[in-house]
């Protein structure tokens, strides 16, 4: 039950965020050059990515060889991500600002976060 609730929720996020990186390119890169500007919200939105990745592993820390590793994978990847904001903003602004900078790797991620978005999808609705 666990798992299918959250490569729902997961599934759908990463298929909306990753079309809005497609289709609406300039104003996310917009957004995300005020978010690195503003060290306030870059550390409120840390603290928040902190805490739902910590939610999402103590939920959901299932380590098998099947889909639902890729929602513990996830989970650990947004726990990270939210430890990264927090101790390494600096680090992790230059990595974004790369990105920034070449649009064709936010096309590439967006792409990636689409696919793995449609495969929980997928899995939740049709097996």
């Amino acid at each position: 039950m666990n798992t299918l609730f959250l490569a729902t929720v997961v599934g759908w996020y990463l298929v909306v965020v990753s079309l809005l990186l497609l289709c609406q390119y300039e104003h996310v890169k917009s957004v995300m050059a005020d978010i690195m500007t503003n060290r306030g919200l870059f550390f409120i939105i840390a603290l928040f990515t902190f805490v739902i990745g910590l939610l999402m592993v103590v939920s959901h820390n299932i380590w098998v060889m099947a889909w639902p590793v890729v929602v513990t994978v996830f989970s650990w990847l947004v726990l990270i991500g939210g430890l990264f904001r927090l101790f390494c903003q600096d680090a992790l602004m230059k990595v974004a600002q790369s990105i920034l900078n070449h649009p064709i790797r936010m096309r590439v991620t967006a792409v990636i976060l689409l696919l793995v978005g449609l495969f929980l999808l997928f899995h939740v609705y049709y097996m």
